[in-house]
């Protein structure tokens, strides 16, 4: 039986493992975690690009990884060689692949490590500022560093009700 204390460290590290396990295969670059906040109020406002991914099981929560506009660009035109100038549907298909990507690892760490059943919701991914607010759960942000700008990794959950 795990640590309950141990679990927001693992759900968090596995994210930041997650997206670089992603980088690495996509881009043979690295991603690194550069500093983690526990949020207060439950919201943050976004900018750029972004694609959600929810996850449900012994805990349920969600995904958020936001970049700037000229960071989605660059990802996107580095993994298909395109030339995109503005966000296009085709480089929000590409941002949404890669949150799948992310998610898709850091829940098989998650699951390979405690028997959370966790699963995956498809990608969901929007442009533009927004504010987004999650209700009764735990919220870390965790600023990461690439070889194309800075992105943030934002997860939120809670351990479901038995």
């Amino acid at each position: 039986m795990e640590n309950t204390q141990d679990i927001p460290k693992l759900i968090i590290s596995s994210f930041v493992k997650g997206i670089g396990r992603a980088y690495k295969e996509l881009t043979d670059e690295t991603a690194h975690g550069e500093g983690i906040e526990k949020m207060e109020g439950g919201g943050i406002k976004i900018s750029g690009v972004s694609v959600i991914v929810s996850f449900s099981g012994k805990y349920s929560g969600r995904m958020l990884l936001s970049m700037d506009k000229e960071t989605a660009l660059r990802t996107h035109n580095e993994l298909t060689g395109e030339e995109e100038r503005e966000i296009t549907d085709e480089v929000l298909f590409t941002i949404a692949e890669l949150g799948n990507m992310v998610s898709g690892n850091s829940i098989t760490i998650i699951n390979e490590e405690i028997d959370a059943s966790l699963r995956l919701a498809p990608p969901s991914v929007f442009s533009g500022d927004i504010r987004f607010v999650n209700f009764k759960a735990s919220l870390y942000n965790v600023l990461i560093g690439t070889a194309y700008g800075k992105v943030s990794l934002n997860v939120a959950f809670k351990e479901e009700e038995k």
